[in-house]
């Protein structure tokens, strides 16, 4: 999944622009219908999950993830929450200048995996901080994304 988090310009913010942010949050829910791993009653049992992040930060912002799996109803199933995102190193005038780029690793428990084939939704929370609370500057192709995989592996029972 890509999805960069982006400045709307009905904003009226002309860019560049410079700013500071202490603990501002940004959330986006994307559907994700896990129906197809198996239950916890069934002859397939789900023997290990792994969510992999990787992520390309090209803002000057260091960014805080949790990523929270939803059922059908928006009630929590499971929390992976303080996964840091670096942010993109800076400038002397506070632009960024070398985009961060990073690989995180979520593994489930048992008892995650035997609630994750309820998940319908994943929202991802982003707290955004500025590094020291300095002040930083953002341009019109800054920008973070984010790629999202899900491995899972399942062991079937053949009577």
């Amino acid at each position: 999944m890509v999805n960069p988090v982006i400045f709307d310009q009905s904003l009226n913010v002309e860019l560049p622009f410079n700013f500071s942010a202490e603990n501002a949050t940004y959330q986006d829910t994307v559907d994700a219908n896990f129906s197809d791993i198996p239950e916890e009653n069934e002859d397939r049992k789900l023997s290990e999950a792994t969510m992999t992040i990787n992520y390309t930060n090209g803002l000057p912002l260091e960014l805080s993830l949790n990523v929270i799996m939803l059922d059908g109803d928006g009630n929590e199933i499971t929390n992976k929450s303080d996964i840091v995102i670096n942010g993109a190193s800076t400038n002397e005038d506070g632009f960024a200048s070398d985009a961060a780029q990073s690989e995180y690793e979520i593994s489930f428990s048992e008892n995650e995996m035997s609630e994750l084939h309820r998940t319908r939704a994943v929202v991802m929370e982003i707290t955004i901080n500025t590094p020291q609370q300095q002040s930083v500057s953002l341009r019109e192709d800054d920008a973070v994304t984010f790629n999202v995989k899900v491995r899972a592996g399942i062991t079937s029972t053949i009577n």
